[in-house]
């Protein structure tokens, strides 16, 4: 594919350029820093959307539903502990955010599945 030549600090580089450019990305980003959840990350579409839209000539935030937000808290691994998580990160988010942030704790996801 062309323009994908390049060592791979200058691929972080582009990777880092392309999520910032990505304004509703950056303010999830910014409003999961402030939740101060247990080891979170974005990840999934929210991550690889902007980046297959940037290599296609699309608006960065095409075709993106949702924003997966994670966390890992072995604490407290009860439905309850998650759902007050849940409730306070909706709280903290805007429309159209409030809508379209999924978070979830995968400490207790992977105790479900397996």
């Amino acid at each position: 594919m062309p323009g994908v030549e390049g060592t791979e600090s200058e691929f972080r580089e582009r990777l880092a350029a392309i999520l910032t450019a990505t304004p509703l990305l950056m303010q999830v980003l910014s409003v999961a820093r402030h939740l101060s959840l247990p080891d979170w990350l974005v990840f999934s579409g929210a991550i690889y959307q902007p980046v297959l839209n940037h290599l296609t000539g699309r608006p960065l935030d095409y075709g993106i539903k949702d924003y997966d937000l994670a966390y890992f808290d072995a604490s407290d691994l009860s439905y309850e502990a998650e759902d007050a998580v849940i409730r306070r990160a909706r709280a903290a988010f805007d429309e159209p955010l409030r809508s379209m942030v999924q978070v979830r704790n995968q400490a207790r996801a992977s105790l479900v599945r397996g």
